[in-house]
């Protein structure tokens, strides 16, 4: 019926049950939060290989089936800014497609919803990053090449 398919995803799945869904797919927006593998269990409680592996397996699959991949990382300053971006876009250029790259700005909206269910907020101290370092963080990206948004 010619209606596109979209799905967002931290890629954090079965390989099997992964691949299966981006066959059928139009767009795929794979959220990353860090490309260090300690970094990312630390914040995150999970390691990033089956993440990066995936997102390999969909750029690949998109590629031949010509779809998009859109990257999403949203900007943490101190957590997965600086040497992380660089190595974002290192990760991104060794892939055969990546159709757009989103840098998100962290921000703290939501925490208040920590305090209404009881649960501690463990990003609250961070500083949100400002316009002039993402405007870096985005044009470190587009100089190697990459669609950023």
């Amino acid at each position: 019926r010619a209606i596109n398919t979209a799905v967002e995803t931290c890629a954090y799945a079965d390989e099997d049950h992964f691949g299966s869904i981006v066959e059928r797919v139009d767009w795929l927006f794979i959220d990353l939060k860090h490309l260090d593998t300690g970094a990312h269990l630390r914040w995150t409680g999970r390691s990033n290989d089956l993440i990066l592996h995936n997102a390999r397996l969909a750029s690949s699959i998109l590629e031949a089936r010509g779809k998009a991949l859109v990257v999403r990382q949203v900007v943490v300053p101190g957590v997965n800014d600086g040497r992380n971006i660089s190595d974002l876009a290192d990760f991104l250029c060794s892939l055969p497609l990546v159709t757009m790259v989103e840098l998100l700005p962290y921000h703290n909206y939501g925490a208040y919803k920590y305090d209404l269910l009881g649960h501690c907020y463990g990003l609250k101290d961070i500083a949100l990053p400002s316009n002039e370092a993402m405007d870096i963080y985005r044009n470190m990206l587009k100089a190697r090449g990459l669609t950023v948004a």
